[in-house]
């Protein structure tokens, strides 16, 4: 957009260019497939200029946002779309934002694609997302770059490493902080609703406990014979009432909870993961030892069968001290 742009402002001198060499028909058509030929070079030099680092066309020359210094160039009419010596257009200045937008928008479908990572975690995927950027087009970069002869245009194009670090550094923190709002309000919206199913579907009210019965010395007690339980009389029953609407304050402690409860499930999750790798690591060691080392494996002794035996325990009536 940026070289269209520039293009369109800088037409007529285009044109006049294309007028002072009178190709031709078949002139004309080679010229334009040359430019076509050019035009991913244009657009790797402009992308090169909205970064900031900008790109040289010579030696000794620049073309950045903070300062134009070019000389004698080619006849070609794509080249006027380059702007003139001195401080850098106004309107080219809004080009800067360009990375910093990629980064955000970059930086938000990072967290779309994980949204259940840590809050520690989305901005470091984020600055991945730059890092990796930065990577691109430190490769483009240095694609587009060369020479178009041995003297005074022997460099032209953006330095690579130049551009690679300021496209890690802009589009990085710029995805580092989107990614990290973008999860703060994935998981403050997950929050919201579970806080709110909680609230809407209280939790049952506990069971009065059951009294304990004392059973007579002649009764066989024992497991699998028998259960005996108490029969509350109709006077202790209450009717339940129904819950009232909760406040705002009991919805707030409500949210409070449910986020205590899943940094704590959170913690619980990530210890039990260590210790389940802990566990594996050393069964497969002890598994290695028992099979004598790898170069023996595939030759051990059949497995013994295993034995069952089953244990059943009946109540003694006759015996009232062996009771349980």
């Amino acid at each position: 957009m940026l070289f269209l742009v520039a293009l369109g402002l800088n037409l007529p001198e285009a044109v006049e260019i294309t007028r002072s060499l009178a190709p031709g028909v078949v002139g004309g058509t080679l010229l334009l497939i040359v430019q076509l030929a050019y035009l991913p070079n244009a657009v790797v030099f402009a992308v090169c200029y909205a970064l900031g680092p900008g790109f040289a066309m010579g030696v000794s020359t620049v073309v950045a946002p903070t300062e134009v210094s070019v000389g004698a160039l080619p006849a070609l009419p794509m080249l006027a779309a380059l702007p003139s010596n001195g401080a850098a257009p106004v309107l080219s200045l809004g080009a800067l934002v360009v990375p910093f937008v990629a980064g955000a928008i970059g930086g938000v479908l990072t967290q779309r694609s994980a949204p259940d990572v840590v809050s520690e975690a989305a901005p470091l995927w984020g600055f991945v997302c730059g890092v990796t950027t930065g990577l691109l087009f430190a490769a483009l970069a240095g694609v587009a770059g060369g020479s178009l002869g041995a003297q005074r245009l022997s460099e032209v194009g953006p330095s690579a490493w130049q551009v690679g670090v300021v496209a890690a550094l802009e589009v990085g923190v710029a995805a580092a902080v989107a990614a990290w709002i973008a999860n703060w309000w994935y998981t403050r919206k997950q929050s919201r609703l579970v806080a709110a199913e909680r609230v809407a579907a209280p939790e049952p009210r506990p069971e009065p406990a059951v009294p304990v019965v004392e059973l007579p010395e002649d009764v066989p007690v024992g497991k699998g014979l028998a259960t005996v339980t108490a029969l509350r009389p109709r006077e202790e029953e209450k009717v339940v009432e129904e819950a009232p609407e909760p406040t705002v304050a009991e919805r707030r402690a409500a949210l409070r909870r449910v986020r205590q409860a899943r940094r704590r499930d959170r913690v619980v999750e990530r210890q039990a993961r260590r210790e389940a790798r802990r566990e594996l690591r050393a069964q497969r060691r002890a598994d290695r030892r028992a099979e004598g080392g790898w170069w023996r494996r595939g030759r051990g002794d059949e497995e013994a069968e295993e034995e069952m035996y089953g244990i059943t325990y009946e109540a003694a009536p006759d015996e009232p001290e062996r009771r349980d």
